[in-house]
């Protein structure tokens, strides 16, 4: 019964080890000496994406305990960003919905995804989108497809145009 619960609780800790995670930060730290970059890089630091201004002031990515860390050992420092997962994931959100859907594969769309959208666009807007019109064959013998969009699509008229 005793080596049964130590299993569990052993297990307990290992998982509670693979899914924590640290909470990284961007930190300024002012003044930096060589003794500074020396206290920096002996806590483990990566200093390799150091960034900053020779003198005044250097900017480093750091956990929170390394933050404390730094901190216990009277480096001055600002931090600038208190949790860089959840300001990259804020940014990661669009401004605005846009009336575009995008494709099942990542983002992009599928070939028979993209004929749909053509497809669609062109019943939709039929005052400014024409029918397609095959300009050639590829090297694989694929019709070469384009569009003409226009205030009048269906007509050909004698204006400037520009292809592309």
């Amino acid at each position: 019964m005793k080596n049964r619960s130590r299993v569990i609780s052993g297990c307990i800790f290992l998982l509670h080890l693979v899914f924590a995670s640290d909470i990284y930060q961007s930190i300024r730290v002012f003044e930096p000496t060589i003794e500074t970059i020396n206290i920096i890089g002996r806590l483990g630091i990566p200093l390799d994406h150091m960034t900053g201004k020779k003198g005044v002031f250097i900017d480093l990515t750091v956990t929170e305990d390394e933050t404390i860390e730094l901190l216990s050992r009277g480096i001055q420092l600002d931090i600038l960003i208190p949790d860089l997962t959840a300001h990259y994931k804020s940014r990661n959100r669009p401004a605005m919905t846009r009336d575009f859907p995008l494709g099942s594969m990542q983002g992009n769309y599928t070939w028979d995804e993209l004929n749909t959208r053509f497809d669609e666009l062109q019943a939709t807007y039929p005052n400014i989108i024409s029918e397609r019109i095959i300009i050639g064959e590829s090297i694989e013998e694929r019709d070469i497809w384009a569009f003409k969009v226009s205030d009048n699509p269906n007509d050909d008229e004698d204006e400037p145009e520009v292809l592309y």
